[in-house]
């Protein structure tokens, strides 16, 4: 009780001793890194919709858009990557994908929750913060330039593709890729999974 009282009564002599100007400079940096996250995560999301309408149009349908016949045949392009690790794997419903999305983003909570704890003081926070920020709007941009010269059929054959039918529809499609409500399929050439992994793993032992 004693040292959880003693952390806590430190953290708050931290923050009484702030000048303010500094501390909106510095807050107005942290801003700007993670409004530019914002938006490199959507225009990520526009990417995807991009390579999955790509994947779409090389199965052979040049008409109007509209979902694959699941049924048909797959052709060569439409054939799912073969992986050694999960052909030996039983096949789980994207229903229950969320394990996956879980156990990454409890990973980046802990990450962010214990910098935010253990920081000395509020410009260090504002500087874990910041950089977070900005490490991850950077690989985030690079995955979504891969994604936009590279499309890569799924590894499940049954996988479905969003399909926009206007720009109304694919900000509402990019939405819910983003909160994870939309699957996407032709991600695969650059994890985005990988990408918190990396960034949390980094802040975990810098």
């Amino acid at each position: 009780g004693f040292i959880a009282m003693a952390f806590t009564y430190r953290r708050f002599i931290s923050f009484a001793h702030i000048d303010w100007r500094d501390f909106i400079r510095e807050a107005a940096h942290t801003a700007l890194a993670w409004l530019s996250l914002i938006a490199v995560v959507f225009w990520m999301a526009v990417c995807q919709e991009w390579s999955d309408m790509r994947w779409f149009k090389t199965q052979g349908h040049r008409g109007p858009m509209h979902k694959p016949d699941l049924h048909a045949p797959p052709t060569v392009h439409s054939r799912p990557l073969h992986d050694l690790v999960l052909s030996r794997l039983p096949y789980v419903h994207q229903n229950y994908g969320w394990i996956s999305d879980l156990l990454v983003n409890s990973s980046a909570l802990i990450c962010v929750v214990v910098n935010l704890l253990t920081a000395h003081s509020w410009r260090a926070r504002l500087v874990f913060l910041r950089r977070l920020g900005w490490m991850t709007a950077l690989l985030y941009f690079m995955r979504s330039i891969t994604i936009s010269v590279t499309t890569m059929p799924p590894p499940v054959a049954s996988c479905q593709p969003a399909l926009a039918s206007g720009a109304r529809d694919m900000f509402s499609v990019a939405l819910g890729m983003i909160s994870g409500r939309t699957k996407e399929c032709t991600d695969m050439v650059f994890s985005g999974h990988t990408v918190i992994l990396t960034v949390s793993f980094l802040f975990w032992t810098r």
